[in-house]
């Protein structure tokens, strides 16, 4: 009987952002002492997982969050490139401008920013790419909250698009992914195109 494969994406933990401001791809956004926290968090959750490999997006809070959880199991940790922030327009704006337009800014989005089906598409390769290099195994990929959200609405079958991203308050996960939570997409059989189904886990 085959062995489920379980790819656990960990959403990065608090942000030290005192200006507000939406940071995307950004460089030097850390970690604050309460997203230290939450990764903690989230490393004594997965501590007693039998986890294989880590992955992380290259941004500096993912990089250090994935660092935490790493620490248990005495892994190294991969970056990849395909867990990376999306990239949008909107990076360096206030949040408050944000909030007007209800966050959605792929609206009307031209290359090279990124749509909901750019994101998808990386976050199926991902999973392909883990699968067949760690199969019947637990992996972590340490990625971003967008990220997390759309893999949500793509296993669940629903259109990839701003109003489906609202609907995840449905599920009862806190309305969005929160910082440092883990949500576990799994995988029941080798065939290449199965949709996973999913379990969240905020840790905290």
């Amino acid at each position: 009987m085959l062995k489920q494969t379980h790819i656990h994406f960990v959403r990065h933990g608090y942000v030290h952002n005192p200006n507000k401001i939406l940071y995307g791809r950004l460089p030097r956004f850390r970690l604050s002492t309460q997203g230290i926290n939450q990764a903690r968090a989230a490393a004594n959750h997965c501590a007693n997982c039998s986890i294989t490999q880590i992955y992380t997006s290259p941004m500096l809070r993912a990089r250090q969050t994935a660092a935490i959880i790493a620490e248990p199991h005495a892994l190294h940790v991969s970056q990849s490139s395909l867990l990376n922030e999306i990239l949008t327009s909107y990076q360096g704006h206030p949040l408050t401008e944000l909030e007007k337009i209800d966050w959605e800014f792929y609206t009307n989005v031209q290359p090279p920013y990124e749509t909901p089906d750019d994101i998808v598409k990386r976050v199926k390769a991902f999973f392909t790419f883990a699968r067949k290099r760690h199969p019947n195994q637990e992996v972590i990929g340490v990625t971003h909250g967008d990220i997390v959200c759309y893999a949500m609405i793509w296993s669940l079958g629903l259109p990839l698009t701003g109003q489906s991203k609202r609907k995840i308050v449905e599920l009862g996960t806190d309305g969005y992914p929160a910082t440092a939570s883990i949500t576990t997409f799994e995988f029941q059989t080798d065939d290449p195109d199965e949709v996973p189904t999913f379990t969240y886990v905020k840790p905290y």
